[in-house]
């Protein structure tokens, strides 16, 4: 009597996933999946993800012909297109989670926000990335002004690749003084992004192990 209770509990068990697997696939082919597609995504496991936000094959097939497009973020992608960006913007969306992920390390949080503070945080993320790999110096016997600064700086936008020749420098220095001098650097790529960053450049006498290793 029990074994036949356990064969029955299988049984039904055996339908009700026959049943869901059919489904899927029948939703998957109203949504324009050819069958050898439909077969990868079965073994995907992203298959709720794609039918619970209708993404269609072409909207798919759209999605992997970004330049940053990852697969890894399947789950984030289909979250957000159609309920925070259109077709239109797919390659701002792959561009911004890629840069949310550089920026924050996890993207874990934007397949559950689906309103317009996803699109604040990616926006900001997008933004062009400014280092400095020096800010303190020796004294010069002339003053060299502001563009001393160059060789230190560089910019980098997820759009338009290195545009540090394009960063304005803000700001006053006397190379040929002792002193604390504040420097705004402004990058701006063709995208409309825009970064800015203020530091400090100290300007004294270096000792032979900062001369060494310079800050």
């Amino acid at each position: 009597m029990k074994s036949n209770l356990i064969i029955s509990v299988f049984v039904v068990l055996a339908i009700l996933v026959a049943t869901m697997f059919v489904n899927e696939n029948r939703n998957l082919k109203e949504l324009g999946y050819p069958e050898d597609e439909i077969r990868l995504l079965n073994d995907s496991g992203y298959v709720d993800d794609i039918i619970e936000n209708g993404i269609s094959y072409d909207s798919l097939i759209n999605l992997q012909s970004q330049t940053y497009y990852n697969e890894e973020y399947l789950e984030q992608y289909c979250s957000l297109l159609n309920r925070v960006y259109t077709e239109d913007s797919l390659e701002i969306m792959t561009t911004g989670i890629k840069a949310y992920v550089d920026k924050y390390g996890v993207c874990d949080t934007l397949a559950f926000t689906k309103d317009e503070r996803v699109v604040d945080s990616i926006e900001d993320a997008l933004k062009p990335i400014i280092a400095v790999s020096r800010k303190v110096f020796s004294p010069t016997w002339e003053n060299e002004g502001i563009n001393f600064l160059r060789p230190y700086i560089k910019a980098e936008s997820y759009f338009d690749g290195n545009i540090t020749s394009d960063i304005e420098i803000e700001g006053y220095i006397d190379t040929s003084k002792e002193g604390s001098y504040l420097v705004t650097l402004i990058a701006n790529d063709s995208r409309g992004y825009k970064k800015g960053l203020d530091f400090e450049i100290i300007v004294r006498k270096l000792d032979t192990r900062e001369l060494d290793n310079p800050e």
